[in-house]
């Protein structure tokens, strides 16, 4: 009868140990010995926080929970996803096993699956296929994932603990922390029958405090919401690059859901999801849209106007000023729709494809009613900012009507007369821009009033 993987790795551990280690597991510091394991018994360990965004999107994308595999397309694909992550520091590590060994051990469960050292058994696994004939040397816990319950919580906490310590060389990617966190939260403290404390995950993730673990939780489910609000659930790769902006969105709205902050005025729930969903369209926009489209808006324009808590230079802080913007949002950008379900045919059906050209072509689209929303909205903070300099703000709005009409004429002989296509181009919203000069009439009438000497 053909023997199991953990019989085969049970004979092993029976087996002289070539060495020993110390290791942090359930509370304190224990001795473990260290075996030579045939890598041909081992998978990679799918649950590892260093590769959780691409397990995450292709289980999204496959239909189908990655375990699912057989062990030899799980050990493929994740040796791929793990040398696409950081091919540079893996050649190295690669040509380093090759000339010293593994001077490292890994550590697995009795079953065979890597908890850590999946780098070094990827890099193991290709020198073999090279002609190598390498063992991976091995730490081997009496408990595996399958035993569920306080067994797979421990095992995670100790793959937590060594990814963020001895083996930090190139730590997670900035989204990891946020899917690990949000994994623990969601398994083990925010449960009816908790088995693990929100301080604990404080020590393990090497956090200052609990009050920035649940900031992290809320900024990795921001940003699952915002997969879902531009039509790419579970396409993590829509991420990348975004960390900053959802920082600065979570705190923001965190601030003002508590009626906190520096808002200018009384702030509703449904003010705040209109907020939102405008942060996840510049967001959009920002990280997609073709650089000679940009203009000036790159993301740190875009997070000083935006972004930020700020009664002087913020959208959002000043009420007039967000709604002008929000209803340009809401008629001129959000309306145009468009998801990767679109693009799918000419993407030979691969969502994540799909997903990264709609959002280019989302991008393009809406970029020069966007850029007009924010270049309006930054002129009217910026002239609020001058509010005590009237004259100033006087003499610009003459200049600016000015350029509309034949300066000479009126310069001369006070004659108003405009330039060719200037009024067929103001009768394309004439009732709004009615709305407009009737106000600016009312203005200056006042103005003119108080002013006559």
């Amino acid at each position: 009868m053909k023997k199991t993987i953990e019989e085969h790795i049970l004979e092993i551990k029976k087996s002289e140990p070539i060495s020993q280690r110390q290791l942090w597991y359930k509370g304190s510091i224990k001795n473990f010995n260290v075996y030579e394991v045939d890598p041909n018994l081992l998978k990679f360990n799918y649950l590892n926080g260093r590769i959780g965004t691409e397990v995450m999107e292709h289980e999204g994308l496959d239909g189908h929970h990655i375990s699912n595999k057989s062990v030899d397309e799980l050990n493929d694909l994740i040796e791929q996803f793990i040398w696409d992550k950081t091919p540079g520091p893996n050649k190295d590590t690669k040509t380093n096993i090759s000339e010293r060994g593994q001077l490292e051990p890994g550590v697995i469960t009795r079953d065979g699956i890597i908890v850590d050292g999946n780098r070094r058994f990827m890099c193991i696994r290709k020198l073999n296929k090279e002609g190598k004939n390498l063992p991976f040397k091995a730490i081997i816990l009496d408990d595996t994932y399958k035993d569920g319950g306080s067994k797979e919580q421990q095992i995670k906490i100790l793959e937590t603990q060594i990814q963020l310590g001895t083996d930090e060389k190139l730590g997670y990617s900035p989204l990891e922390k946020y899917w690990k966190i949000i994994d623990f939260i969601d398994k083990y403290i925010d449960v009816t029958s908790p088995t693990m404390s929100i301080d604990s995950l404080v020590e393990i993730m090497r956090a200052k405090k609990p009050s920035e673990i649940r900031q992290n939780y809320g900024i990795g489910k921001m940003m699952q919401e915002y997969l879902v609000y531009i039509g790419a659930p579970n396409i993590y790769s829509r991420l990348r690059n975004t960390e900053d902006l959802f920082i600065n969105l979570y705190k923001n709205y965190e601030l003002y859901s508590k009626g906190k902050g520096k808002v200018g005025w009384h702030v509703e729930e449904f003010d705040l999801d209109e907020y939102k969903d405008f942060a996840f369209n510049l967001i959009r926009y920002i990280y997609n849209v073709d650089k000679k489209h940009i203009g000036e808006w790159n993301p740190k324009k875009v997070r000083e106007l935006f972004f930020i808590d700020s009664q002087e230079k913020a959208i959002f802080t000043n009420k007039n000023i967000w709604e002008e913007a929000r209803d340009s949002n809401n008629e001129d950008i959000s309306s145009f729709d468009c998801s990767a379900d679109d693009f799918m045919e000419d993407c030979n059906h691969n969502l994540s494809v799909a997903a990264a050209k709609a959002d280019k072509v989302w991008a393009d689209k809406v970029s020069p009613a966007l850029r007009g929303v924010l270049s309006k909205a930054k002129n009217r903070l910026e002239n609020k900012a001058l509010i005590n300099k009237p004259e100033q703000l006087i003499e610009e709005a003459f200049r600016k009507l000015s350029s509309l009409i034949d300066e000479d004429r009126f310069k001369n002989n006070m004659e108003v007369e405009f330039e060719d296509g200037v009024l067929r181009s103001l009768e394309r919203h004439s009732a709004k821009n009615f709305e407009y000069v009737n106000s600016i009439r009312k203005i200056a009438e006042v103005l003119k009033k108080n002013l006559q000497p």
